[in-house]
């Protein structure tokens, strides 16, 4: 036998070993592909009921903090309006039901948990219920809980929450949404049969009765459809083995290690699903064959070539080895010659073994004297440690790559700032660093500027700052004049009265002197009268002077008597107007209740101590009291009859909060005004009447010098101004 039929013969058994092995490793590939398609579809279902669970959390958290930031909602849950708390859920609920396309449960619970009104549709109230376990730990907790909980009408994944009105606990409002629409999700995106399953001793206390299949006393309650039953019946299930089943043609996978937990992390249900892996198995079944009937070819075919162009297949491969080496060379030369700087180094030594011509010019060396360097001579700000160090991810394989900034120098001296890509590669066998290195000056020169931009707009923006500062201190000085004559003018009305007083004491005297003489007990009741009219008087001033006493910083006051104090000394004027003033004042549980009088209320008053700014407090209590007595001048002119103007002051103090209500009836605030009384230099009044920065500079006071809330409302017809502080002295400690 030649030589040529002896290579052409070896070849042929070479190829057809390489074809029996190609074949037998893409069975087992395949194989092993499919295995891991269905493994991933069963690792995919455990991420969606994690994903959809935690969608679903976050979605009903969001949604239901949404309702519980509404004021009115704390308010009628306070008042246990059963009618109210219908009304205000009735369109929330609908919504939500279209949202979600299943069944929706909201449930109000009282302070002691107990159960006060379910809704499960809309117009529809329940009142009966009883107190589960995940609400006894809010109530308890004071804290929010959510999970899959398990009620008399199946499984649900509930949020509870604690509600606080006026930061007294109210109750918990709860919502929920029916364990269906996860299992629908679930059934939509990964195409399976699910079954839902529950302790058989759980499901004695449902409403309903569960399906008859079992499983290792658990009682089945929900079914992705009426395929899982029948599947289910045919499955002779273990907990220990993976099982598949054959239904009508199809074959399904068995899992059964997915549970749904509670409020508490305890499981409650499990989840049963069925894969189908039907396709999986037909494909494995046909690339076997596909397998078998190519390896036939792939032999005829192999066989027929080594026979008539078995050289020709070599010259061919000769000529295509030939146009590789060409490509490498081709590729080598682009590098070569490449404007970036690529070195070749030993990682050791870090000597250079190869560079290319950009880094020969950009660094001034010709190539030999850079091959009788290392990467340090060229590196003055690095030791050897040092570039060890950035090195050493790449050289121990930890990393492919590492980027890192330095400087180089070339010949002459100079330096320049590079970004250096250095990864692990070989040369003839031999396991070298390279690097390739780009100029980053451009960049540095750039990121300087924008350094230097950005400092300067900081500059100026600070400079904004001072100026708004000492515009904002300027207005509080105007603000303060005006106050000042709005004042006087109190004053004096103060004091007309008295003065009056005075005078007809002193005629009195003169004509008692005349007719009758002057006795002892005559002389000194008119002594004591006039004295008690004198330190009213002199109480006056002193208020008047407090008022205007610059405050050093910020001390605890109490903010009843800072709002007798103001009311004093706007009371003459208001009575003048024809304007009563009521005070109302709660304080925990003592309450105060007076009408046209500024007398000291026996409650606690520490309770209503607040940290801050006494005289900036009373300037914006003169704001609002202002505001108010015009606005019901103004009406009490449009109106005909014998109209009754009032202010109340409502303070309710005794929790974290103190706050403070001044109510009006000078005719509300229009809806297109409301949302501008607070902004600078805005006045509804005539010109020459307001200024419209009193209410702008009150808010400021209260909310940037006493970290408080001031807000404005209209209802009913009266404005209403809402100032929330924050306590001194908390709950009365």
């Amino acid at each position: 036998m030649s030589v040529a039929r002896q290579t052409t013969l070896g070849v042929v058994l070479i190829v057809l070993l390489a074809i029996f092995m190609f074949t037998a490793l893409s069975v087992v590939h395949v194989r092993n592909d499919l295995s891991s398609a269905i493994e991933y579809k069963h690792k995919k279902i455990e991420y969606m009921l994690n994903y959809q669970s935690e969608q679903l959390e976050r979605t009903l958290r969001s949604r239901f903090r949404s309702l519980l930031s509404d004021y009115y909602l704390r308010e009628v849950m306070a008042s246990r309006d059963r009618e109210k708390i219908r009304r205000y859920f009735n369109e929330k609920y609908s919504a939500l039901v279209a949202e979600y396309h299943t069944e929706i449960i909201v449930h109000i619970h009282d302070a002691d948990g107990n159960s006060f009104m379910r809704m499960h549709a809309p117009g529809h109230l329940n009142y009966q219920g009883y107190k589960r376990q995940m609400i006894k730990e809010v109530v308890e907790k004071k804290e929010p809980r959510s999970g899959f909980d398990l009620g008399c009408y199946g499984l649900h994944y509930r949020y509870a929450e604690p509600v606080y009105y006026l930061g007294v606990f109210v109750g918990v409002a709860e919502i929920g949404i029916g364990v269906d629409y996860l299992l629908s999700l679930m059934k939509n995106t990964l195409d399976l049969e699910m079954g839902l399953f529950i302790p058989a001793d759980k499901a004695e206390g449902l409403c309903f009765t569960p399906r008859a299949e079992s499983l290792d006393g658990e009682r089945l309650i929900n079914v992705s459809n009426d395929d899982f039953i029948s599947i289910f019946n045919k499955a002779d299930l273990s907990r220990s083995v993976v099982k598949e089943v054959e239904e009508d043609g199809k074959t399904f996978r068995v899992h059964m290690d997915h549970f749904l937990t509670g409020y508490d992390g305890q499981k409650i249900a499990s989840l049963v699903t069925f894969q189908d892996i039907t396709s999986e198995k037909t494909a494995i079944s046909q690339f076997l064959r596909l397998a078998f009937v190519m390896a036939v070819i792939f032999i005829v075919l192999t066989v027929f070539l080594m026979q008539n162009s078995f050289m020709r297949i070599i010259r061919d491969l000769e000529k295509r080895y030939n146009e590789s080496k060409s490509r490498e060379n081709y590729l080598g030369e682009i590098i070569a010659n490449s404007l970036n700087e690529i070195f070749i180094y030993d990682m050791d030594t870090l000597r250079f073994v190869e560079v290319n011509r950009g880094a020969c010019k950009n660094l001034g060396y010709t190539h030999d004297e850079i091959l009788r360097m290392t990467t340090l001579d060229i590196k003055p700000q690095m030791n050897y440690q040092q570039l060890r160090q950035q090195i050493m991810p790449v050289a121990e394989g930890q990393k492919e790559t590492v980027v890192f900034e330095t400087v180089h120098r070339r010949k002459n001296g100079t330096l320049y700032p590079v970004e250096i890509h250095t990864q692990k590669t070989s040369v003839e066998g031999r396991e070298v660093m390279m690097a390739v290195v780009q100029d980053i000056t451009q960049r540095k020169d750039a990121e300087n500027r924008l350094k230097s931009l950005n400092e300067a707009l900081e500059k100026q923006v600070e400079q904004e700052t001072e100026r708004r500062l000492f515009s904002e201190k300027i207005m509080m000085e105007q603000k303060k004049f005006t106050d000042m004559g709005q004042m006087i003018n109190a004053v004096a009305h103060q004091w007309r009265q008295p003065l009056n007083a005075l005078g007809l004491y002193v005629q009195d005297m003169r004509e008692t002197y005349f007719s009758q003489g002057l006795d002892d007990a005559y002389v000194g009741q008119i002594e004591k009268d006039c004295m008690h009219i004198i330190n009213h008087m002199s109480d006056t001033i002193d208020d008047f002077r407090r008022f205007f006493a610059p405050d050093k910083s910020a001390e605890a006051f109490e903010v009843i008597r800072s709002v007798l104090e103001t009311i004093r000394l706007v009371s003459a004027q208001l009575t003048a107007s024809n304007i009563s003033f009521r005070i109302i004042c709660r304080c925990g549980d003592e309450s105060y209740f007076s009408e046209n009088s500024v007398e000291s209320p026996e409650c606690l008053h520490l309770k209503t101590l607040v940290s801050g700014y006494e005289g900036e407090f009373k300037q914006v209590m003169l704001n609002i009291i202002h505001n108010s007595r015009d606005a019901i001048i103004e009406r009490k002119q449009k109106e005909a009859g014998d109209f009754q103007g009032f202010i109340e002051f409502d303070l309710d103090a005794g929790g974290d909060n103190v706050v403070l209500s001044i109510k009006d009836n000078g005719g509300g605030i229009p809806a297109d005004v409301i949302q501008k009384v607070f902004d600078p230099y805005f006045t509804t009044k005539e010109e020459g009447k307001g200024t419209g920065i009193g209410l702008y500079m009150s808010k400021n006071i209260v909310e940037q010098h006493m970290k408080g809330y001031l807000s404005a409302e209209s209802r009913d017809g009266c404005a209403v101004f809402r100032l929330v502080l924050r306590a001194a002295v908390k709950n009365g400690g």
